[in-house]
């Protein structure tokens, strides 16, 4: 009978060692988590998905599809321009860089943000808007927007168009989890 409850008692040992091992290791990477949300660093790029043109219907400009990879647009005339991506997980938005590759005089430049919406009100979030030298339109929030896991985010530019190419969108999106933005590019055709 000794030998019975013995063996009971080693096994429930091992059994309890083992589990406790277990639970600790998810004890352990769920403090790591939790650390590097703390500093910052729970992505090495931000994690953004379907980075898209999202153009409105105009009469004037038709268009193939509501959302693009590449557009054409006239030089005739300055255009609104929107873009779309959704996030790929729950993270704090802190800034949007977009601008075009190419000669400052040659190639389109984005002269500010706008409303694609036919009411607007002021959002209450404090964000600073700037262009630098090289022609890039810069939003940065005062404090982090935070954007749920899967959630649409739209942004949309006035353009003034310079001359005729093809030109690279360049959209880089920053947030608090991740060391490195997200880098995306979409192709724009001015004729």
């Amino acid at each position: 009978m000794n030998v019975i409850v013995a063996v009971i008692a080693l096994f429930t040992l091992v059994w309890a060692i083992a589990s406790s091992n277990e639970q600790i290791k998810k004890l352990s990477e769920e403090l790591q988590l939790l650390e590097k949300h703390v500093f910052g660093n729970v992505y090495d790029i931000a994690q953004i998905k379907d980075l898209e043109f999202a153009m409105l219907y105009h009469k004037k400009q038709k268009l193939s599809g509501i959302l693009l990879k590449e557009i054409t647009l006239n030089i005739k005339k300055d255009k609104e321009i929107g873009v779309h991506w959704k996030m790929a997980a729950r993270q704090g938005l802190r800034k949007i860089a977009a601008g075009f590759g190419g000669e400052i005089d040659e190639k389109p430049i984005i002269m500010d943000t706008c409303s694609r919406f036919v009411t607007k009100r002021k959002a209450s979030f404090l964000r600073d808007e700037h262009q630098d030298c090289w022609g890039w339109w810069h939003v940065e929030y005062a404090h982090s927007r935070i954007v749920p896991d899967n959630e649409d985010f739209e942004i949309a530019y006035k353009i003034k168009m310079q001359k005729p190419g093809n030109y690279d969108l360049n959209i880089h999106i920053f947030t608090d989890e991740a060391r490195e933005p997200f880098k995306g590019i979409l192709k724009v055709k001015i004729i």
